[in-house]
């Protein structure tokens, strides 16, 4: 159940991709998705499912890795999904002051939006 009572950590769980390292074609869909586990972990799933159906746009749109069959770089495609986060901008300021009462709970909340 998501509900944000437990602690949890948000991280995709793969291999170290050695054959693509440095070529900018890792695909970053699931680092970002798990970006919309922790706004479901906060009750922000609102802004969750608005950060999935972002993703599938993108990909819907042909904006792909090349393990997808596309041919976007990482930052492509990470570029495309940016958006939602800066035209969300009271959203995520909601979730910062939720993290900072989670924080001020005993909770360690860690996290970064780095805005353009």
């Amino acid at each position: 159940m998501v509900n944000g009572k437990y602690p949890s950590m948000f991280e995709p769980v793969h291999g170290s991709a050695l054959d693509i390292y440095g070529k900018g074609i890792a695909n970053p869909i699931g680092q970002i998705w798990t970006a919309k586990m922790m706004l479901d972990h906060f009750g922000e799933e609102e802004l969750g499912a608005l950060l999935l159906k972002t993703i599938e746009d993108v990909t819907a749109d042909g904006v792909k890795t090349p393990d997808l069959g596309g041919t976007a770089t990482t930052k492509e495609v990470a570029e495309e999904v940016t958006p939602i986060i800066i035209t969300n901008g009271d959203a995520l300021e909601n979730l910062e002051k939720k993290a900072e009462g989670a924080a001020a709970k005993g909770g360690t909340v860690l996290f970064q939006v780095k805005m353009k």
